[in-house]
């Protein structure tokens, strides 16, 4: 891994130097965003400092209560989002959008590798979880809800090291409305439309240059299909999620089929790109079977590039999530060439296995998971080590927070 001191500019003053260092502690360092912040872009150091200072302020008021079921909206972390939005919306590198239409869009996905050039993503200032959880991780974990204030920081980061790769950035708008609900009592509670669709990785996947809409299990995670136009439908009102299939090189899918992601819908989804594709390539899809209660195969999958976007060092995987686990080893062998780490159950609880490419020498990785840090340096990786603590809190990291759009 590389490290870079984290040493700010002259042009700072004081006082936001020690801003910028407190929250190094919250965010991580980072080599893009540490030269992002001490000399490579003042305007985005100013940019930062700005989010930053309205966090610190917002800290100084008090978290809304917890409760079984819905919490109430945390008017912090949406007054960080709104921020947030109208900050980045003067970047140039920045499309503000209520509605994501992939028609007229560029769509480009050959790899999970390949130089990310456009990212479809959203905000977490509503995330939240049911009173029953929606997967095992959030039945577990219903006292150590996501703080959604950190959270929104948190994510303001991730987006800001994409946005220093070059990266295009679409962001979903700030807010979608409530609906009514039941709560734990079966009371009328009033929710978020959209709590949880920070996961952008879920409801929407481009396979080549066709985008594929995606049919969530959880009813409260439907309507983040309804904000995006112009992608296909899966046919039969089978259920995906994509969180559940990789992009491994160009003509082939690697697809991990459950409770949430099912055997057939898998082979419909690649059909449909295949009927679609104006590029003459005809995918074709290996799929294993997870064992019940592991939410998605990037949560316990994934796999490290070599020289180009299109071969591997080989896969890494939590064998215990598969039904048939030394199958699933050969497969995995098939595609990738050989596997080059076993996952310990720590790891696949931090989710280190979720990692965001930024291209095939770069990757954002969640801190905690050092084991997988440590793997990807082996390999002669630039790690950037985020802080996604509540974000991992509601189930995803890196990649399950970004839709790729367009890859070189």
């Amino acid at each position: 891994m590389v490290q870079h001191p984290f040493v700010i500019s002259r042009n700072v003053p004081e006082n936001k130097v020690r801003l910028v260092e407190s929250m190094s502690l919250i965010l991580g360092k980072t080599p893009l965003h540490e030269n992002t912040v001490y000399h490579r872009d003042p305007a985005r150091i100013e940019r930062s400092l700005k989010i930053y200072d309205e966090y610190v302020q917002l800290l100084r008021h008090p978290a809304p209560p917890e409760s079984p079921g819905w919490r109430k909206v945390d008017w912090r972390a949406q007054r960080l989002a709104k921020k947030i939005i109208d900050v980045l919306g003067k970047d140039g590198h920045v499309e503000i959008v209520d509605t994501l239409d992939v028609s007229g869009r560029k769509l480009n996905v050959q790899s999970e590798h390949g130089t990310l050039r456009t990212v479809y993503m959203r905000l977490p200032h509503h995330l939240d979880w049911t009173f029953d959880g929606i997967n095992e991780q959030e039945t577990e974990m219903q006292n150590n809800k996501p703080n959604r204030l950190v959270a929104t920081i948190q994510h303001f980061n991730l987006i800001d090291t994409v946005l220093a790769s070059g990266t295009k950035v679409i962001l979903g708008g700030f807010d979608k409305g409530m609906v009514s609900d039941k709560g734990a009592d079966g009371k009328e509670v009033i929710r978020p439309l959209l709590p949880e669709a920070v996961y952008t990785r879920d409801p929407l996947m481009v396979i080549g240059d066709v985008a594929v809409l995606g049919n969530m299990v959880a009813d409260v995670r439907k309507p983040e299909t309804g904000v995006i136009k112009g992608a296909l439908v899966v046919p039969g009102g089978k259920v995906i999620e994509y969180g559940d299939l990789f992009v491994v090189r160009r003509g082939q899918v690697l697809g991990t089929s459950g409770d949430r992601t099912h055997h057939d819908a898998i082979h419909a989804a690649v059909a449909t790109v295949n009927r679609a594709t104006r590029e003459g390539v005809q995918w074709s899809v290996a799929v294993l079977d997870k064992v019940p209660k592991i939410l998605h195969g990037d949560c316990v999958t994934g796999s490290i590039p070599i020289h180009s976007g299109f071969s591997e060092e080989g896969a890494y995987v939590f064998p215990e999530a598969y039904n048939n686990p030394s199958g699933a080893k050969q497969v995995l062998v098939s595609l990738y060439g050989r596997i080059v780490e076993f996952l310990s159950n720590s790891t696949r609880k931090l989710l280190g296995a979720n990692v965001l490419w930024l291209n095939e020498t770069t990757a954002i990785v969640n801190i905690a998971a050092t084991d997988m840090i440590k793997l990807l340096d082996k390999h002669g990786k630039d790690v950037l080590s985020l802080n996604l603590s509540e974000i991992v809190k509601g189930d995803g990291a890196g990649r399950c927070s970004s839709c790729p759009i367009e890859r070189d």
